[in-house]
């Protein structure tokens, strides 16, 4: 189901996770060694707080800003 005239994703800041009860950082984790074909790759870890407009607005959360919804 796609809604009209609004974004699939957004990016949004980290209070809305921190909001949650409960929320807590996980501590950092040993790095792995990727390996492809025998030998070992270098690999970034992206890290991102996103939200789907369309699901927030089941729920009842609006997102933080209105601001953050782009159209192509």
């Amino acid at each position: 189901m796609k809604s009209q005239g609004s974004s699939d994703v957004v990016f949004v800041g980290c209070t809305l996770s921190s909001a949650t009860p409960g929320y807590a950082e996980a501590p950092a984790g040993a790095r792995r060694q990727i390996v492809v074909n025998g030998k070992r790759v270098k690999t970034v870890d992206v890290h991102a707080h996103c939200a789907v407009p369309a699901a927030m607005a089941l729920v009842g959360r609006p997102l933080e800003s209105p601001a953050l919804l782009k159209d192509d």
